[in-house]
């Protein structure tokens, strides 16, 4: 690293500055997981022509799905499915804050990372964001897991099946 070591006791403006940055990427990964969670649910769980193509050609379907954002995805959810209206106003609360993170934020934050008053007030503002992105995307991956466990397919079956892919197999 470049003269700093990662690990060094650092000032608390550093630490706190650090743990700005890193409130910042789990809300930006959490907001990447809802994304891919929605698209998998287009491209398979809501997806008709899904288990009646080869598995060698469902991949088209998830990358087509992939390759949106998660406004037009979130749209295409709630044209093919009738979500609760709570769910639904959750859901666009999670694409309205996932587009400002990724877009706005900084920008938005920008005299607020100066001090050490607004950096606490980013800290909180960050985490709520992970929780409500992180929130959304498990009760979406639960309607994926609860379609998985309707056509006979187990978590240990998933689980092996991820092993394979990941090269874990017999480990």
């Amino acid at each position: 690293m470049s003269g700093l070591d990662w690990q060094e006791d650092l000032p608390p403006e550093a630490e706190q500055r650090r743990e700005v940055f890193a409130r910042f990427g789990l809300a930006a990964y959490q907001g990447q997981c809802l994304e891919r969670q929605v698209a998998i649910l287009l491209a398979a769980t809501h997806n008709p022509e899904f288990l009646h193509t080869p598995p060698e050609g469902r991949d088209a379907f998830f990358d087509r799905e992939f390759r949106k954002t998660l406004g037009n995805l979130t749209r295409a959810l709630t044209d093919r499915v009738k979500l609760l209206p709570d769910f639904r106003t959750r859901l666009e609360e999670g694409v309205r804050l996932r587009n400002w993170l990724a877009h706005d934020y900084f920008w938005e934050r920008a005299a607020d990372l100066l001090v050490w008053d607004g950096r606490e007030r980013m800290i909180s503002e960050l985490q709520a964001a992970a929780d409500l992105l992180g929130e959304l995307d498990r009760e979406l991956t639960a309607v994926s897991d609860a379609w998985a466990v309707s056509l006979g397919l187990t978590p240990a079956m998933i689980e092996a099946e991820l092993d394979k892919l990941l090269g874990r197999e017999g480990t």
